[in-house]
């Protein structure tokens, strides 16, 4: 999924850099057909991601692994955020702006919210855009397309 998410990315989007946190060599295949098409690809990983998934990527970063067990993580830093009329606002507008007849993909869609507005779905109750849209029928309706599911504005809020 996160393969296709950043094809998506790399065809929609307005991305010039990916970071690839892993050290699974698997995703040495998208490192190497994201810099066919010019992209940055800079690699994080442990010392036993293999060199060919390192070799794939622009630079690769090597994280050391510490023998002691971690610490407790810290509560999320990124404070919950209650749906608004202002981020509904918010998402009316970059699927005008930005959608192909009135829809956008969901992955373009989170993409520019958590660029232009810091709001990503970690900061809400829904587990995922979609969730998010669902759950408002009155304004949104997704579709699932063959290349990505997509989220259109139900046609009385296109005007607002």
């Amino acid at each position: 999924m996160l393969t296709i998410q950043a094809v998506d990315l790399a065809h929609n989007g307005n991305i010039a850099t990916f970071i690839i946190a892993s050290s699974d060599s698997d995703f040495g295949h998208l490192a190497h057909y994201l810099r066919e098409r010019n992209f940055t690809v800079i690699g994080i990983g442990e010392e036993k991601a293999k060199e060919e998934f390192r070799a794939a990527c622009t630079s690769f970063i090597l994280l050391e692994v510490s023998e002691k067990p971690s610490p407790t993580p810290p509560p999320n830093p990124l404070k919950q955020v209650a749906p608004s009329k202002e981020m509904d606002k918010q998402i009316r507008a970059i699927i005008r702006r930005d959608g192909n007849n009135g829809q956008l993909s969901l992955v373009t869609l989170g993409a520019k919210m958590f660029t232009q507005h810091k709001v990503s779905t970690t900061m809400l109750k829904e587990a995922n855009w979609r969730k998010y849209f669902e759950a408002r029928p009155q304004i949104y309706e997704c579709d699932p397309s063959r290349t990505g599911p997509c989220v259109k504005l139900k046609q009385a809020q296109t005007s607002g």
